[in-house]
C-alpha cells in the first residue's frame, strides 16, 4: 500500500484548514534539528508552537516554530545564515519584537519561524496558548469551531482571519494567566505557612 503522501503548505493569503496529522509532529523535529545544526549557538530554545503543536486540532498545514532568542538586536549572523539555506526573511511582518522568517516549497508557505526574546510578551503568548489548549481538550473543540467559521468567512484573506481569532486567542492567555498566578499565590502561602 502507498503511503498517503503529507499535505504542506498553503497558497500566500489564502486560509485551508485541515485535520489534525500526526505528521506534523514528526515535520517539526525535522526542522527542529536542522535549525539547531544551523543557528542552534544564537538560540535558547526551539519550540513547536501553532495549532499544528496541539493534537486533535484543525490547522493551516503550516509548521509555526517558536525560536527563543536573549537579545533580537544582537548576534545577528542568524539572519543571514538562514537567508542563505532557504528561508525566506519577512523582518517583523508588522509584530514589533518578532523576527519573522517562512520557508516556501513549490510556492506553498510550509513553515513559519518566528525569532522572538525569551522575556517577551510574545514568547509567553505562544507557549501559554499553546500549553493551555494541550491541558485543556474541551477548548480544542471551541478553537476549532471558531476557526472553521472564519474559514468560511475568511477563505482569501489571512490576515483577517487571523486578526478575528485574537480575541478568543488573548482571552484564553488571560485564563492560563490567571490560573498561574493563582496556582503560584496558593504555592507561596503554602510555603510560608
Amino acid at each position: 500500500m502507498k503511503k498517503e503522501e503529507i499535505k504542506l503548505g498553503v497558497e500566500k493569503g489564502k486560509v485551508v484548514l485541515d485535520e489534525y496529522n500526526d505528521e506534523w509532529e514528526r515535520i517539526y523535529k525535522e526542522e527542529e534539528k536542522k535549525l539547531n545544526r544551523l543557528i542552534g549557538k544564537y538560540v535558547i530554545k526551539i519550540e513547536h508552537v501553532g495549532s499544528t503543536a496541539i493534537p486533535g486540532l484543525i490547522a493551516k498545514p503550516i509548521i509555526d516554530i517558536g525560536i527563543a532568542v536573549e537579545d533580537l538586536n544582537k548576534n545577528l549572523d542568524y539572519i543571514e545564515i538562514l537567508k542563505n539555506n532557504g528561508y525566506e526573511y519577512r523582518d517583523d511582518n508588522g509584530i514589533k519584537g518578532e523576527r519573522l522568517f517562512k520557508k516556501i516549497n513549490n510556492g506553498l508557505t510550509t513553515h513559519f519561524i518566528h525569532v522572538v526574546e525569551i522575556k517577551s510578551k510574545r514568547w509567553h503568548d505562544f507557549i501559554t496558548f499553546r500549553d493551555y489548549l494541550l491541558s485543556h481538550p474541551e477548548e480544542i473543540k471551541t478553537y476549532a469551531d471558531l476557526k472553521k467559521s472564519l474559514e468560511k468567512k475568511y477563505a482569501n484573506d489571512r490576515k483577517q482571519y487571523t486578526a478575528s481569532k485574537n480575541k478568543y486567542i488573548s482571552e484564553i492567555i488571560e485564563q492560563a494567566d490567571e490560573i498561574n498566578n493563582n496556582s503560584s499565590t496558593s504555592n507561596n502561602q503554602t510555603t510560608n505557612e
